[in-house]
């Protein structure tokens, strides 16, 4: 499962990511997933729709007669793009033990990004967020790497008990103190 956790602030703009299952190789399958929610939040901007799926509030006539929208050739389709410098900032900032961090570390991005999803100087364009359906596809998305994580992890682990009771066997070890230390070296997998 997949929680996150969002800050937006005129200082800072963030969404942590964290993986709640227990497995190995976390630091790939973090990275898949901060790329996803990338591309999820991308998509959705470029579509013209908020994280939630409500389409965005049309530009208004005074931004669209503008000489900033001459300029830099706008279309009509709110997509958050004047200059391409907001949407392309977004990055991966962070990868945890159990979470990766998404989100802008330049300040004047995070200004950006801060008024355009809380409307504070602009019309309100909710676009830094994932709903619980995005946070859920992540999920579904990123579970082929989470089984095959689980499965290498078992076999890793049966690879381990066979080479702990091959040398346990092997060297007909009687004394308890060498047994323990057989036992501490493969981390408890001699099996007896």
């Amino acid at each position: 499962m997949i929680k996150i956790s969002r800050i937006l602030t005129k200082n800072k703009a963030s969404i942590e990511l964290i993986l709640t299952d227990k497995i190995p190789y976390k630091y790939q399958i973090l990275s898949f997933i901060g790329a996803d929610a990338i591309n999820t939040i991308l998509e959705k901007t470029k579509s013209s729709i908020d994280y939630s799926g409500r389409p965005f509030k049309k530009y208004d006539k005074d931004y669209i007669e503008s000489e900033n929208f001459e300029i830099y050739e706008k279309s009509r389709k709110v997509n958050m793009e004047l200059t391409g410098s907001m949407m392309a900032s977004l990055k991966i900032l962070s990868i945890g033990i159990n979470s990766v961090t998404i989100g802008y570390d330049d300040p004047l991005e995070i200004l950006k990004v801060y008024n355009h999803n809380t409307g504070d100087t602009v019309a309100r364009r909710e676009f830094f967020n994932l709903s619980g359906k995005d946070v859920d596809q992540l999920y579904k998305n990123a579970l082929p790497d989470i089984e095959l994580a689980r499965e290498r992890q078992e076999d890793a682990t049966n690879q381990a008990k066979q080479l702990s009771t091959l040398i346990f066997t092997s060297l007909n070890v009687q004394d308890d103190p060498i047994k323990d230390a057989i036992k501490d070296l493969f981390g408890g997998f001699l099996e007896e």
